[in-house]
């Protein structure tokens, strides 16, 4: 009874409001410096435009990106779809690499049960021309299979031609 009076009047006998006020008052406009209201450059003001270098090493980046993600990503069930969905963006000599890669593995698919998903988190162009470059991509891959998930992480060496207007993978080493 005690204890109930007492946190009773504990509650009851705080009448004290707390009022916080910031010390300087500063205007909130939703807008980045050198932005009109719609958010869109003011007039007068350019953005830079990228160099066909810089477009080049975005589209590397992001076909590397892309590939070695969907590549490492497969499971038996899908019978290595993942594979034959990513010829588009293959070399001659990487659907060679891929053909053969299938035939030999397709036949012992049923007795696979190992699942794994690929994800890409970093990439490192080491070295690149107008025609071709070489890519580090770093991966942590969550492997499924009888004995548990493990998560590990994998390093993919990519090599890309250029055919065309268009980045190609033609050699993926995993380390």
């Amino acid at each position: 009874m005690i204890v109930i009076i007492f946190i009773s009047w504990m509650i009851f006998s705080q009448d004290e409001a707390v009022e916080v006020v910031p010390e300087t008052e500063v205007p909130v406009t939703g807008q980045l410096p050198g932005e009109t209201e719609t958010g869109l450059p003011e007039a007068g003001t350019k953005k830079s435009a990228l160099t066909a270098e810089e477009q080049d090493k975005a589209a590397i980046i992001n076909t590397v990106k892309f590939f070695v993600g969907m590549l490492g990503t497969y499971s038996p069930d899908a019978k290595f779809q993942n594979i034959t969905d990513l010829k588009s963006m293959m070399t001659n000599r990487m659907m060679d690499w891929a053909d053969e890669f299938v035939r030999n593995n397709l036949p012992n698919i049923e007795n696979q049960s190992e699942s794994v998903t690929t994800t890409v988190f970093k990439t490192e162009i080491s070295s690149y021309s107008s025609q071709s470059a070489k890519v580090t991509a770093n991966t942590r891959r969550d492997k499924i299979n009888q004995e548990g998930q493990k998560l590990i992480s994998q390093e993919a060496e990519v090599e890309l031609i250029k055919i065309g207007e268009k980045w190609l993978v033609d050699k993926v080493a995993w380390k």
